[in-house]
């Protein structure tokens, strides 16, 4: 099988990320795009594995959603663009039951690049200066959209609102791709 490798977008969740940045380390010549949904945490947050876990040297471009980031997924920025919904850590808004709150907050991240596949809208996030100003407040950069359409030229941690229903999206908060200008 002749495949360009500039042709391979790999999509990876939790420790499913972690297998995207090594098939991606490992072939001969780098892939077009590697998009971790919260990339995990336990067994990837000590010293001797870091090396091994995803990062943005396993692609051309590698985007991350992180949204369990500090219990279930990684909380350092680790892609070329990192964004983080809602500060990105748990409780992920409608994510209540106290059982299930990480589990439901781990999954969010797959549920958002899915629609952003799906929908006519897209996820709108602001550009922050640091992971330290995550907030709406303080994150008032460059407006980028998050998911499946990333430009794979923006780079830096981003800031996104969402909702605790699908599609999640806020109002304020999405463009309607068919009336783009």
């Amino acid at each position: 099988m002749n495949v360009n490798p500039k042709d391979i977008h790999l999509i990876g969740h939790s420790l499913g990320a972690h297998v995207s940045g090594f098939a991606g380390r490992r072939l001969k010549r780098r892939i077009s795009r590697i998009t971790g949904l919260d990339p995990a945490l336990p067994g990837f947050d000590i010293n001797l594995v870091k090396g091994e876990r995803l990062n943005k040297k396993d692609a051309d471009f590698v985007d991350i959603i992180h949204t369990c980031a500090g219990f279930l997924g990684i909380r350092d920025p680790i892609g070329h663009v990192d964004f983080y919904p809602n500060g990105g850590a748990p409780p992920q808004p409608g994510c209540t039951m106290l059982k299930f709150v990480e589990a439901c907050s781990h999954g969010r991240s797959w549920k958002l690049f899915a629609n952003s596949i799906k929908l006519d809208q897209e996820y709108t996030a602001s550009k922050c200066s640091n992971l330290a100003s995550l907030s709406k407040s303080k994150c008032e950069g460059k407006n980028i959209p998050m998911g499946y359409p990333t430009p794979t030229t923006a780079r830096g941690v981003f800031y996104i609102e969402t909702t605790s229903e699908e599609p999640y999206i806020k109002p304020f908060n999405f463009v309607d791709k068919n009336k783009v200008e």
